[in-house]
């Protein structure tokens, strides 16, 4: 499956939100190998508030379910309050198939396991974009 490379002057935005710092640096360097210009949340609070502001601006979020400050799920809920047609690829390093239900039947557009390569997050995000 080819990967989705979006035009390098308009590059699509990816609000990723993840409380591994680590993970959220490398992912974001992924995004940009890869045409996409990326935006950092560490926690539930933050995302809610950029979104917020950037909701206009920001194609799709790669929601960590797994949050220190909220409930994965509880931040999705949030987002579709601010903007109903956000399109939300929720990832998780332990998804259990009630939890993939409960996101998918809260409206994410798909999900992606931990840990997932520059590949799978490329064709997590064309399915999540359509």
């Amino acid at each position: 499956m080819p990967e989705v490379t979006p035009s390098p002057s308009d590059p699509r935005r990816v609000l990723v939100v993840d409380d591994d710092q680590q993970l959220r640096s490398m992912t974001a360097e992924i995004l940009e190998t890869i045409g996409y210009a990326a935006v950092t949340a560490a926690d539930g609070a933050t995302a809610v508030d950029l979104f917020r502001t950037e909701a206009d601006s920001i194609d799709v979020v790669l929601l960590d379910l797994r949050l220190p400050d909220s409930c994965g799920l509880e931040v999705l809920d949030r987002l579709r309050a601010i903007l109903p047609e956000v399109r939300v690829l929720v990832t998780s390093g332990a998804i259990g198939s009630e939890e993939l239900s409960s996101a998918t039947g809260r409206g994410a557009a798909g999900t992606l396991e931990k840990p997932y390569s520059r590949a799978d997050l490329a064709q997590g995000l064309e399915r999540a974009l359509g």
